[in-house]
């Protein structure tokens, strides 16, 4: 009976163990994009400026945080997003 029990342990231990598997994602960097006439595009879509804090990365760029709202839980700040500029003729001037 012990030899069973202790089998079926086994059987399980090594089925799970089989089972795991590794998820390697690319995430595609998050930018916020703030054109030259003030409007802010993040993910195709506009985000309004009260929602967003931009700040100095302490690397000569900046980042953004941006409130995320959930519904029945408390609103909190997204704060991984870099920021790009752009100029009015579209060109990049801060990554």
């Amino acid at each position: 009976m012990k030899n069973l029990i202790l089998l079926v342990v086994l059987s399980g231990i090594v089925a799970c163990a089989s089972q795991s598997v590794v998820r390697q994602t690319q995430k595609e960097p998050e930018i916020l994009t703030v054109l030259s006439d003030g409007t802010m595009v993040f993910r195709g879509r506009t985000v309004n400026e009260k929602d967003v804090v931009i700040y100095p990365d302490g690397f000569g760029g900046e980042r953004a945080a941006i409130k995320v709202r959930v519904p029945l839980k408390p609103d909190f700040y997204r704060d991984t997003i870099r920021v790009q500029r752009e100029d009015a003729d579209a060109t990049v001037t801060r990554n």
